[in-house]
């Protein structure tokens, strides 16, 4: 039987150090930001929205 959507969820879920789904006002906020003035002395920085799974993953190598 295939995995579902939520049973995939169920596996990676607890793995995650930030409680909660991020929300697509999140995301937005972020791209307004980066469109406005106050981000007009940023350049060649790599920003990453998730929840802090890739730092959560540096934090525990093997999983």
């Amino acid at each position: 039987m295939a995995p579902t959507a939520a049973s995939g969820r169920r596996q990676w879920w607890p793995t995650r150090p930030c409680a909660a789904l991020g929300r697509p006002e999140e995301v937005a906020a972020l791209a307004v930001m980066l469109a406005s003035d106050e981000a007009a002395y940023m350049t060649g920085a790599e920003l990453t929205i998730d929840g802090g799974i890739l730092a959560g993953s540096a934090a525990a190598p093997g999983r």
